[in-house]
């Protein structure tokens, strides 16, 4: 066998299809090869213009088998590096943090397992198309070894890589001095919380949504927890962190100040060497050793190393935490409990850190306010890292499910407990009698992801499916995305005849659908508590956030021809059937979010004295 018969060819998705076809001129027959990127819109580029002497392998099915084989030795690796560097640098580094939704590292190395087990034992020549150079250069240490040509058909630039990393870094040290420097001169107008006793903190995040009509507040993170506290006689101050707003800052502030709730301003308690302490933080991270990385048997040194390097400032503004209790402390305010989102992730375990240095008698509740799926990995805890990671004394789970979910991975039974499931509170009210006559509804709902490469996926994969199909269709789009810019994306000049555009609320699609069909949301709750059937479309190259047996109602489907199957099976289900599918959709919901009570929100004043116990134990205090 020639040399030339066992080549790799490693190109970038930036570069041109004519590129490779240049490249591998010499080689006869047909080529096999690998698209690993995450943007779909890319992906059916390079697929539409390859080509006939050039294959693209279907990754789908296969990289999903691999990403659940390897999510809990990841888990593992993660937590084996935490022994090790156990410190603030660690826990600010988005390597620890492994938030699937933002960095792309475990995927990467799910990619070059793939490439791996499909061509090692191959003996000819294939290519492969990747978003990332460390990917290719990972290939092409291990291929090396095995006998093979590597031909880079992209060049790497690493000045211009590192001056187009550092380019970013700097752009957001500097937004990050900027941001602070507004708000620092918003906070000189908004008045000072007073230091009256002890007080319960809420951790939220606020968008233009929850900023409500007559300065009502829209916690949409912890709906009527306020209320409720306060309704039990407890001081309340609400610790807000702004992002996708559409006013300035100083707007927000000052409606925050004409609210009838307490909002504290960290910026008014911060000092100008508490921003420079968070980039000398960040730097440190950077500096953390990742070398010699050997994950079930590949070394991913490099990506674990440039993850650190890209990310280095990611996180300037949460690193401000450890300073902002500290300060607290110092001007003698008491945080007797601190209630926050549990997502396991970089800002909620520097509050941990900092509450438990400054005021250790205070009582952290870390609540479970968003479905937990899978393969977002930053939600899960092992045994191991459990054991020193910065967690909240108690994870308040709103269902059985996520609860098990977990404890399965390594959290201790005793930190959890069952809650209420305050943003899922409208699953309860759904009326699904009220779902109109099938005669009168749409076969197939497919409501649109908010990015619209993944719009673009759904949309063009069901159309593919639904031709010639006699089937009514309504699509809906993101809120924050218009439906001319999906179409645009996706080169559609219009829709068939049988497709409708709405933009009526979610509810009122659902109760007048057959079928729900898209990528993994909540949306999908929402369809099984009205008992509509649901079809997750799986992603072509890319991480599902959850596998194949989350939902029990469905798979994921991927490719046209099994979407089309599934339509036809689900619409002509007997009435026997579809009732026994509803049934189990709904009994999933409620294993996944429980009902508010009184007797479940009382897990949030845990530790807490209400006003009739405090005046019981002045009455025995006197008495005695």
């Amino acid at each position: 066998m020639s040399e030339i018969e066992k080549t790799v060819f490693l190109i970038h998705t930036f570069a041109s299809p004519s590129e490779l076809e240049r490249e591998a001129t010499g080689v006869n027959g047909k080529i096999a090869g690998f698209f690993l990127g995450q943007d779909y819109l890319t992906f059916s580029k390079w697929k539409g213009k390859l080509k006939d002497k050039f294959f693209l392998v279907p990754i789908n099915y296969d990289l999903e088998s691999i990403i659940q084989r390897l999510r809990r030795p990841f888990l593992d690796l993660i937590a084996d590096f935490g022994m090790r560097f156990h410190s603030i640098p660690w826990w600010i580094s988005r390597v620890s943090e492994r938030n699937t939704a933002v960095s792309s590292l475990f995927l990467h190395c799910c990619y070059l397992h793939l490439v791996r087990e499909k061509m090692a034992r191959f003996g000819k020549s294939f290519f492969v198309i990747s978003e990332s150079w460390e990917v290719m250069e990972t290939i092409e240490r291990e291929f090396t070894e095995l006998g093979f040509r590597i031909n880079w058909v992209s060049k790497k630039s690493k000045l211009l890589e590192g001056l187009k990393i550092w380019g970013k870094n700097i752009g957001k040290l500097f937004m990050f001095f900027f941001r602070s420097f507004c708000q620092v001169l918003c906070s000189f107008f908004y008045p000072r919380i007073k230091n009256e006793g002890p007080f319960v903190l809420i951790h939220t995040y606020v968008d233009e949504i929850c900023f409500g009509k007559n300065h009502e507040f829209n916690d949409r993170y912890f709906p009527g927890l306020w209320e409720w506290l306060i309704n039990k006689g407890f001081r309340v101050s609400t610790l807000p962190v702004l992002f996708n707003i559409n006013r300035s800052y100083f707007s927000a502030w000052t409606w925050f100040g004409n609210s009838s709730r307490e909002f504290l301003c960290k910026y008014q308690f911060l000092r100008l060497s508490d921003y420079f302490f968070s980039v000398k933080m960040a730097l440190k991270s950077r500096a953390i050793p990742f070398e010699d990385v050997i994950f079930e048997g590949i070394n991913v040194s490099q990506l674990f190393s440039q993850e650190a390097e890209k990310t280095v400032f990611d996180v300037l503004e949460c690193i401000l935490y450890l300073p902002l209790t500290k300060r607290l402390k110092e001007k003698g305010f008491e945080v007797s409990k601190i209630i926050l989102e549990f997502e396991n992730m970089i800002p909620e375990k520097l509050l941990n850190v900092g509450i438990r240095r400054f005021f250790p008698k205070c009582k952290i509740i870390g609540y479970q306010h968003v479905a937990l799926y899978p393969n977002v990995l930053c939600y899960f805890v092992t045994e191991k890292e459990a054991k020193y990671a910065p967690m909240p004394d108690t994870i308040v789970c709103h269902g059985e499910f996520f609860r098990s979910m977990l404890i399965k991975e390594g959290v201790s039974e005793n930190r959890t407990m069952m809650g209420p499931s305050l943003r899922f509170k409208y699953l309860w009210e759904f009326e699904p009698l009220k779902i109109l006559n099938n005669k009168n509804r749409f076969d197939v709902f497919i409501p649109l992801p908010l990015a619209i490469s993944d719009a673009v996926e759904v949309i063009e994969k069901v159309r593919e499916a639904l031709k010639g199909l006699d089937v009514q269709v309504a699509v809906k789009a993101h809120p924050m995305v218009g439906i001319e810019k999906i179409f645009e994306s996706a080169s559609i000049r219009e829709l068939p005849p049988n497709y409708f555009i709405f933009n009526s609320s979610m509810g009122d699609l659902l109760r007048q659908s057959k079928i729900l069909i898209g990528l993994c949301s909540s949306v999908f709750f929402e369809a099984l508590a009205f008992g509509v059937p649901i079809m997750v479309i799986g992603r072509e190259t890319s991480l599902n956030w959850h596998g194949p047996d989350f939902f029990p109602t469905g798979k994921l489907f991927c490719s046209p021809a099994e979407i089309r199957n599934e339509i036809i099976r689900l619409l002509s289900l007997s009435d026997e059937e579809s009732a026994k599918l509803k049934a189990l959709g709904r009994n999933f919901v409620s294993q996944c979010f429980s009902p508010i009570t009184e007797e479940k929100m009382k897990v949030f004043s845990n530790g807490f004295v209400f006003e009739e116990e405090k005046e019981q134990k002045l009455k025995i205090h006197e008495k005695h």
